[in-house]
């Protein structure tokens, strides 16, 4: 959880050009107790069934433009280039 602490502190120091958005397919109540927990204070939306959004795996990044396009998505924990992508990506709004 410690790169999506890092995310949610970027988008809390406007260090980021995007926004996150957290879908989840539990109850809303697991959700806050989870997010709680991991100490992360994103927006959210749940329940969502992960297959409406042809997700198929867990955790599961998907950049989307203005437009609603996808321009990009990452499946599993993310190795450090993995990683170093996606800070990339939200910092500078490119891939």
């Amino acid at each position: 959880m410690a790169f999506y602490r890092k995310l949610d502190e970027m988008e809390k120091d406007h260090h980021m050009k995007t926004h996150l958005l957290a879908v989840f397919p539990d109850n809303p109540k697991i959700v806050t107790a989870v997010l709680g927990a991991q100490q992360l204070h994103v927006d959210y939306i749940a329940p969502v069934p992960l297959s409406s959004l042809k997700v198929t795996g867990t955790p599961t990044l998907i950049a989307v433009n203005s437009e609603g396009q996808v321009t990009a998505s990452w499946v599993g924990q993310l190795p450090g280039a993995g990683e170093d992508s996606v800070i990339k990506l939200v910092s500078t709004g490119r891939n």
